[in-house]
C-alpha cells in the first residue's frame, strides 16, 4: 500500500502542478516514436490519460543476476505481457482519480485510453532479485531486432555498450 500511498501524495501535492506524470519504475521503460511525446499525447487526450500496454523483456538466457535494462533485448516466443502503466494529467478528468501501480483511471482505463503508439517494455531482470525465479528466462526466447534498435537509440552517447 505504501506505492500507492506515495503516488496519491505526490497526486495531491507536488504532482499537482505537473503539466502530466507518467508512473514507471526503474525496470521499466516508456516506448514510442522519436517526433511524439507521451506526455504531449496524455496532455491531448479528452482524457487527460494514455495507458501503456507493456510486454516483458528478458536479458540474455544465460544472466544469472541484475543487469541494466540496455541489456534487456531478448523476447518471449509468444510475448509475454505485463501489468500496463499510465500517463496523466494531474487536473484532466482522470488525474482527479486515485493513481495506483497500474491505474490512474479506474476499471475502464484500459478500455478508454489504450495507446496503439506507445507501450511499456519491463526489463525482467533489472532488479535486485528479491522476488524468486525473477531472473529463469522462459523456454522459448529470441532476441528482438527492434527492441535492441529501441534500447541503442535510448542510451547512445550514455558512455557504455549494450550489453551486461
Amino acid at each position: 500500500f505504501f506505492q500507492t500511498a506515495m503516488l496519491n501524495l505526490a497526486r495531491r501535492d507536488c504532482g499537482a502542478q505537473a503539466r502530466s506524470v507518467l508512473s514507471v519504475d526503474i525496470d521499466e521503460l516508456g516506448a514510442g516514436p522519436a517526433d511524439e511525446s507521451i506526455f504531449a499525447a496524455a496532455e491531448r487526450h479528452r482524457l487527460g490519460l494514455v495507458t501503456l500496454p507493456g510486454i516483458w523483456a528478458f536479458p540474455p538466457p544465460e544472466t544469472s543476476g541484475p543487469v541494466p535494462q540496455r541489456s534487456h533485448v531478448w523476447q518471449a516466443v509468444p510475448a509475454q505481457s505485463c501489468h500496463p502503466k499510465w500517463c496523466v494529467v494531474p487536473g484532466g478528468p482522470m488525474g482527479r482519480v486515485g493513481w495506483n501501480v497500474h491505474s490512474a483511471g479506474g476499471a475502464l482505463q484500459p478500455i478508454l485510453s489504450s495507446s496503439k503508439t506507445f507501450e511499456l517494455l519491463h526489463c525482467r531482470a533489472t532488479s535486485t532479485g528479491w522476488k524468486p525465479g525473477r531472473f529463469a528466462p522462459p523456454d522459448a526466447i529470441r532476441e528482438d531486432p527492434a527492441i535492441a534498435g529501441m534500447l541503442e537509440s535510448v542510451f547512445a552517447g550514455a558512455g557504455s555498450s549494450p550489453g551486461p
